[in-house]
């Protein structure tokens, strides 16, 4: 058990703070006017690990069963959506023992800052206790006395993977994917404190459940990005990275198959010249590495289903009204939609591309380009919602469910 000279040493790089002698299990510590409490078993938890953290950045802490990570919730006028009334998001699998939430931090985190010997302004910066909290009457936990907020995961010691703290990452990261996915505003891990709060705006409020997958933390890097900017043209960009992610591997899946349907046909053979002009003829007509617009193509038959973007196609213009199946002027060309079977993959994946230009290339003289400012943001804003649907369907579809032994 600590003493309470062992406690004010933990916390004297807090300013302000005026610590009383443990009573019922918690000390009392006092910030301004207010008052919160420090359970005496979260310093002990503290103290027994705190070696072990010496090495850690400055984001994390990670000991078996537990890990804990700072977020950075995409934008601050919706910051309160996320802990109403001071309530954590939880998700939780009860057959695996696991559970991450997402809230204020903890005290052995807190307590992690406090006592790091290279503390950088950077940090000391966010760890003032906010001003907001000196109205409150009723005592707190110390950790609510803070802007910063986590994501904790916690298992039981005997789960395969408690000790597996890549894993652990992994499944914060995709649990705050399901939670932006259903929310509409980014929710990630924050590798620095250095942040900014960018918002494309959320669709969506839905319940989280606790992710069956894990997903390719790439992908889900830059679709965060692209719901927490406030660029639509970084939001553009960052989501068509998630399909471009798999151009090589269907292009060459594709390649690989018609090359080998021309190998196991009966009557090939190498020393036929006719055989190796046709087969010649297949590599160069399904090589696509250097056509990116077939690429595109390529990806969508491969991972999207036709009736569901479909689908989806038809439930976005019950809202907003034909927009997609009927001509568009895009960047002075017209595009419309064909939800044939034979053309819907090519008329979508011309529109994507063709947008994708105008906003990668601005050579002077070019109609076909996006100007910031310049009234262009209403149209790129609805182009914006295909490519977020095909990179949502391509992360989720693309997700491994296997855990580690």
């Amino acid at each position: 058990m600590a003493t309470l000279r062992e406690v004010k040493d933990l916390f004297k790089n807090l300013s302000e703070a005026k610590l009383s002698a443990k009573s019922q299990g918690f000390f009392k510590l006092k910030i301004r006017d207010q008052e919160c409490k420090i359970a005496d078993k979260d310093i002990d938890l503290y103290i027994s690990f705190k070696d072990s953290f010496k090495n850690q950045p400055d984001t994390s802490i990670f000991f078996k069963s537990y890990y804990e990570h700072v977020v950075s919730i995409g934008s601050a006028v919706r910051f309160s959506r996320f802990l109403r009334d001071g309530e954590p998001i939880e998700l939780e699998n009860q057959a695996k023992n696991v559970s991450i939430k997402i809230g204020y931090m903890s005290t052995l985190f807190l307590l992690y800052l406090l006592n790091k010997t290279d503390l950088s302004p950077n940090i000391k910066r966010h760890i003032r206790p906010s001003p907001i909290f000196s109205r409150q009457k009723e005592e707190i936990e110390i950790g609510h006395l803070f802007r910063i907020r986590t994501a904790k995961v916690s298992t039981l010691p005997d789960v395969s993977f408690a000790n597996n703290q890549k894993y652990l990452n992994m499944l914060c990261k995709s649990s705050l994917y399901n939670i932006a996915y259903c929310n509409g505003t980014s929710i990630s891990l924050s590798e620095s404190w250095e942040r900014s709060d960018y918002w494309l705006g959320a669709k969506r409020s839905e319940t989280a459940q606790f992710p069956l997958q894990i997903y390719n933390s790439e992908l889900t890097a830059y679709y965060q990005l692209a719901i927490g900017s406030d660029s639509l043209i970084l939001s553009y960009l960052a989501l068509y990275k998630v399909i471009e992610f798999f151009f090589t591997s269907s292009s060459e899946k594709e390649l690989h198959q018609h090359v080998k349907e021309r190998l196991i046909q009966p009557d090939f053979h190498y020393a036929k010249p006719i055989k190796l002009r046709e087969l010649v003829q297949t590599i160069r007509k399904y090589d696509q590495r250097m056509d990116e617009r077939k690429m595109l193509v390529t990806v969508l038959q491969h991972y999207i289903d036709k009736d569901e973007i479909r689908s989806w196609i038809t439930q976005f213009e019950t809202e907003y009204g034909k927009y997609f199946t009927v001509d568009q002027t895009i960047f002075d060309q017209a595009f419309k939609i064909d939800t044939s079977d034979d053309q819907l993959c090519h008329t979508i994946a011309n529109r994507i591309y063709h947008i994708r230009n105008a906003l990668v290339h601005s050579k002077e003289g070019e109609i076909s380009r996006f100007i910031p400012f310049a009234g262009q943001e209403k149209l790129l804003y609805k182009e914006v919602s295909i490519l977020q649907y095909i990179s949502e369907q391509l992360i989720i579809k693309t997700g491994k469910d296997v855990v580690p032994k």
